[in-house]
């Protein structure tokens, strides 16, 4: 597993070696999925991930890397525009009709204004049984041993592809509802399935969903799919720690200096002509590039002395 965050390296070791030791593919009820397809091929693989029981990532807090890029790239290559993978976070309760399912996110770390839309358990007891199908077909597929199996993506069946194409009339690429028991409506939180198409990172909002009449939703954390594949996961209430910035001064020629940082924040250059004056620091006049995650500004001719600083937001 690779952690994010060295300042919980204890806790995230200790949470995260029983989340994986749970992670058997012989699915198991309330077990947490995490399910893939390609969205341009109906009929293609899925993958399949059984992360073990939904209890163990709700007590968790950090973040923390859930299936690694070769697992993902292993199934379906590289995602990009002509493969562009979907992926969904879904669990459901046998018992109580709560759901847990994973909603598009645009502002990851703030959970949504629209949240899952609740169900009436009778609907919501469908859409479980449809989960549960996913794992039961999981089993029956290729496992990996790790905790992942690739199954056909019939559009028909137990299939997570089925589960958006098998009430449709054509085989067209249907939007995972889940044989349309959830409203995926932006008013209701919106579109299950997140794709990554190799454009850069994106996210889904994980929520607990109980019956109508049974409580409100839980907002649990959000999930990022990165480029290559990799899914992470942080908790709601997780402080997302900036790695500090560097600043440098070198030298650009015989009388030009660059002053450069690199862009891990919000920060504002100041600087003062005598470092021990407090109150001279002031913010730098001079022109700011930017250009692949660094600042810099060009000083020319160099004279007498500068002192320069970075100053958070």
């Amino acid at each position: 597993m690779k952690h994010k965050s060295p300042t919980i390296t204890l806790t995230v070791a200790l949470l995260m070696a029983g989340f994986q030791a749970a992670a058997q593919i012989s699915y198991n009820g309330d077990d947490l999925l995490l399910n893939f397809r390609d969205t341009a091929d109906v009929t293609g693989l899925d993958l399949e991930v059984d992360l073990g029981p939904i209890s163990t990532l709700q007590a968790f807090q950090g973040t923390e890397m859930l299936v690694s890029s070769n697992l993902v790239e292993g199934v379906f290559g590289a995602p990009n525009e002509s493969t562009p993978i979907g992926m969904s976070a879904t669990a459901g309760d046998d018992t109580s009709g709560t759901l847990w399912l994973s909603r598009v996110d645009q502002t990851p770390g703030t959970p949504p204004t629209a949240v899952s839309g609740q169900q009436a358990q009778s609907e919501q007891f469908l859409t479980g049984a449809a989960i549960d199908n996913i794992g039961a077909d999981a089993t029956a597929g290729t496992p990996d041993g790790s905790g992942a199996a690739t199954v056909t993506g019939a559009t028909s069946g137990f299939s997570y592809q089925a589960q958006g194409e098998e009430n449709t009339s054509t085989l067209g690429q249907a939007a995972i509802n889940f044989g349309s028991t959830q409203n995926i409506n932006p008013s209701k939180g919106g579109a299950i399935e997140i794709v990554q198409s190799g454009a850069g990172a994106v996210y889904a909002a994980l929520w607990e969903v109980p019956p109508t009449g049974s409580g409100s939703d839980t907002y649990l954390g959000f999930l990022t799919f990165q480029t290559d594949g990799e899914v992470d996961y942080t908790s709601a209430g997780t402080v997302v720690v900036q790695p500090r910035p560097y600043l440098s001064i070198v030298a650009t020629g015989p009388t030009s200096v660059m002053v450069l940082w690199t862009n891990t924040g919000s920060y504002t250059l100041q600087q003062n002509t005598n470092i021990a004056s407090a109150s001279g620091w002031t913010t730098s006049p001079y022109p700011v590039n930017s250009l692949n995650g660094t600042s810099s500004i060009t000083i020319s001719p160099a004279t007498g002395n500068l002192f320069f600083r970075l100053l958070s937001q």
